[in-house]
């Protein structure tokens, strides 16, 4: 059976707020945000093609800091500026045990100079050596491979 009383709505009016006084409070700025005016100096200087290093010191951050925001920003350049020891000393240690794409975004130079620098340093592996029958027995006994590497 279908119930057919009307139900009953009593409407009311809003209560009435208070109209704001004063400035908004600013919110709260983090300490290492990078303002707009950075930014735009960081862009304009890596443009310019300035070493990271200068615009970390014109900026008043840190040369990590600065690759970083690079990369973020997505920010690529085709340099003709030299390397320096800095940069080879940190190529040297982060070569080949991270993305070669990451390596270049933080030096800020494309994966290419990288490649070439890595090979000037003799930091490229080259061809690996030949397995050695040890290692293709290995090969053969844990898999059901019947030729293997050569």
């Amino acid at each position: 059976m279908t119930d057919l009383a009307p139900t009953v709505v009593e409407l009311v009016a809003c209560p009435v707020r208070p109209e704001p006084e004063g400035r908004l409070p600013e919110m709260p700025f983090r300490q290492n945000a990078w303002t707009p005016q950075e930014v735009a100096t960081l862009e304009t200087g890596f443009r310019a093609d300035i070493p990271l290093a200068e615009i970390a010191a014109a900026l008043g951050r840190g040369l990590a800091g600065v690759r970083d925001k690079v990369a973020t920003l997505g920010l690529r350049r085709h340099s003709q500026r030299p390397w320096t020891p800095d940069e080879d000393n940190w190529l040297s240690r982060h070569y080949g045990s991270r993305a070669t794409a990451d390596v270049a975004a933080d030096l800020g130079r494309a994966c290419s100079a990288v490649y070439a620098r890595a090979g000037v340093l003799g930091l490229t592996e080259g061809t690996p050596p030949r397995w050695t029958s040890w290692e293709d027995a290995q090969l053969r006994a844990g898999s059901h491979i019947s030729q293997v590497r050569r």
